[in-house]
């Protein structure tokens, strides 16, 4: 095990840097705590260098435990570096704020939003104080004014970031915590000032000039807004016109691979610039040949968005560039391990990026169990073989990304091996002739052909998708805990272990993951079937409550289509999670339910009945006319206010209720209510 370790001393950085990320995280330590540990570190270090031989002989293992050590601490204080404005910047005050614009506004449906740094001090200064989201109201005026690098005033409070607290939901707070953004305010024209400097890099300028160039390129010569949009974010990432349907029939087929920005793109790229810069290499100009690819992977990463996985493709390529330079050839997963190192540092919160996990789960999976697959059988077809080869590379992506995918989306699409058969290789074909068009823009006649053909290729693709997408062949609703995707982890390993080293002593662990995992699943569908619950959602403008009785479901509150993209984003996880069929009653307004001799109580539009007592929780929704004196007399139940209720009364029912002594719950501001019956 050791030597194999030796084999790969990047693995070695990685693992400590990743302990001190989740160390610090999980169990917080004080920043001089973490400073005086990295002193002594270092202090240890120096001391080795000074002791005799024989000392150092004796304990050879000393310096790169320590130095195992230090990356751990380091790891730890990295998250304080990138967490250190988590708390106490947005204050809920008056005083003047200076925030200088990162990106250019984008459009949303009621407002135009943007991500600002906000600046201590006065204008002049250039010292961050943490991120915030800006809304800006729909108005011509406010995008005329505003661009990247703009430095606007204002007075208006930022409110924090908030999580819907929806059980299974997206974690939002977690999410821009993570992103350095703290805060979020609504402006109206009125409410700011663009003061007459700007801050702004050169290369964040040349970026934002970049993607707009090759926008407004797709725009101009691609027919159709829907094949327009897939194009820009195919090769850039741009997915601000992408269609929302679309872009869910491609994630239910198991390609919607082709449209995220990854090491497919760079492959390409990486090919490309190899095959224009080999002359080079035979005169002598590797180094030129180097620098020029290096180049030319990084404009392309920068301009494409940066995100997690094309950077770690980028650090890939680039460190395969160098081999080649150097005329070395290092382990793949060495190489995998070196660039997960780099990103962490750089980045340490992306260990929790469901887009990081799964791009190195399915590099390290192509790495270890493509060949494998792909001696399953052989073909003495050329053609047979290709298509072989792009099954076996599907095939292999998945095996470790499984646990993932079922993990974060709860399905599994049963088509993926046909629609990645057509969607890679035709992606990767409109990919190249997306490059060429931006290459040949200049020259509209050629550019107008090659336009008309991207569209065409593009529209049978999204046919041949919508098709797939409609047979409905997939996997859904599955529920798996963390503690269920680690055991399918240690499955799968030690399973292929054993499939291709044929020893005994690795099936072992295989059986006593497989047993534990059905174990594991087993006690989750019994405590499904014995839940009892009440679950009030934070659904804005809406009222929705779920009452949980085994794996059946009532739902009390208005109408809401299964297909519409906030119930899958508010209440569709919480259904997964509880392992709740579809519900069999549906009921709004005035209604009240007893369940093991606990009363709750639903109120509508309509004054309030006379209410049995006694109630645990009293649920209001829309705008009734009540008071919570005469609702609550001889009583002292949960008050429960849904997102439905105009803002003013929240407030004032929240008041009464504090001067009578009466629990409250604003879903709007406390997140979703929950409680066991």
């Amino acid at each position: 095990m050791r030597s194999e370790l030796a084999k790969l001393p990047a693995l070695r950085l990685l693992l400590p840097l990743c302990g001190g990320i989740l160390t610090q995280w999980y169990l917080p330590v004080p920043i001089p705590f973490i400073a005086l540990l990295i002193a002594v570190q270092l202090i240890l270090l120096l001391a080795y260098h000074y002791w005799g031989l024989k000392k150092k002989f004796s304990l050879r293992s000393f310096t790169g435990t320590v130095m195992q050590l230090l990356i751990f601490t380091g790891g730890m204080a990295l998250v304080w570096r990138n967490d250190k404005h988590s708390a106490g910047v947005f204050e809920n005050t008056s005083t003047l704020t200076i925030a200088r614009l990162d990106e250019p506004l984008s459009e949303k449906q009621n407002s135009y939003k943007s991500t600002a740094t906000r600046l201590q001090g006065s204008a002049d200064a250039s010292v961050p104080a943490g991120k915030i989201i800006i809304y800006f109201k729909k108005e011509r005026a406010i995008i005329d004014s505003l661009s990247y690098g703009s430095l606007i005033a204002f007075r208006k409070a930022a409110a924090p970031v908030m999580s819907s607290g929806n059980p299974g939901a997206f974690d939002l707070r977690r999410h821009n915590r993570f992103q350095g953004i703290l805060g979020q305010v609504y402006l109206t024209r009125n409410e700011f000032m663009v003061l007459p400097m700007e801050q702004s890099s050169w290369l964040q300028r040349f970026v934002n000039h970049s993607r707009k160039h090759v926008v407004s390129l797709l725009r101009k010569y691609i027919p159709g807004k829907e094949e327009q949009g897939l194009a820009e974010a195919l090769l850039i990432g741009y997915k601000d016109d992408l269609d929302k349907d679309l872009l869910r029939s491609y994630a239910d087929t198991g390609v919607v691979h082709v449209i995220a920005i990854s090491g497919l793109h760079l492959g390409i790229i990486y090919t490309i610039l190899a095959f224009f810069t080999k002359p080079l290499a035979k005169k002598g100009l590797r180094w030129s040949r180097f620098l020029l690819i290096l180049v030319g992977l990084w404009s392309f990463s920068l301009i494409a968005g940066a995100q997690a996985s094309i950077l770690r493709s980028a650090v890939m390529f680039s460190f395969l560039a160098a081999g080649t330079v150097l005329e070395r050839k290092a382990p793949a997963i060495n190489t995998l391990a070196l660039s997960a190192f780099l990103l962490l540092c750089w980045k340490p919160f992306w260990l929790w990026d469901a887009g990081f996990q799964l791009s190195y789960s399915a590099v390290l999976s192509l790495v270890l169990l493509y060949r494998p697959v792909y001696n399953w059988f052989c073909f003495r077809s050329k053609l047979v073989d290709a298509v072989w080869k792009i099954l076996a590379v599907t095939i292999a992506a998945q095996l470790l990304t499984l646990p993932l995918l079922l993990y974060y989306f709860h399905q599994f699409p049963l088509l993926f091996l046909y629609t990645n058969l057509l969607a890679v290789p035709a992606s990767s074909l409109i990919l190249l002739a997306e490059l060429l068009l931006v290459a040949v823009g200049w020259f509209p006649p050629i550019a107008g052909i090659l336009g008309a053909a991207i569209g065409e290729m593009i529209g049978w693709m999204n046919a041949f998708i919508r098709h797939a997408a409609g047979m409905d062949l997939q996997f859904s609703g599955i529920s798996l805990s963390f503690l269920q995707a680690a055991l399918l982890y240690i499955f799968i390993a030690f399973s292929s272990a054993w499939l291709l080293h044929k020893e005994r002593r690795l099936l072992w662990p295989s059986l006593a993951a497989a047993l534990l995992f059905v174990a594991a699943r087993s006690r989750s569908f019994v405590n499904a079937e014995n839940r009892r619950q009440l679950v009030v959602y934070n659904f804005p403008k809406k009222s929705a409550a779920d009452i949980i009785i085994g794996r059946s479901t009532i739902f009390v509150g208005d109408s809401i289509p299964p297909e519409d993209a906030s119930f899958m984003y508010h209440i569709l996880p919480s259904r997964v999670q509880a392992r709740q069929r579809e519900p069999s009653a549906h009921y709004k307004g005035n209604v009240s339910f007893t369940i093991n001799g606990k009363q709750i109580i639903f109120l509508g539009n309509s004054a309030p009945p006379d209410l049995p007592s006694p109630v645990i929780a009293i649920i209001i929704s829309g705008d009734p006319r009540i008071s919570i004196s005469r609702l609550c007399a001889g009583a002292r139940p949960t008050i429960v206010v849904d997102a439905s209720v105009p803002a003013w009364k929240q407030r004032h029912i929240k008041k009464e209720c504090r001067l009578l002594n009466i629990p409250c719950h604003l879903v709007a501001e406390d997140g979703a209510f929950v409680i066991n019956l």
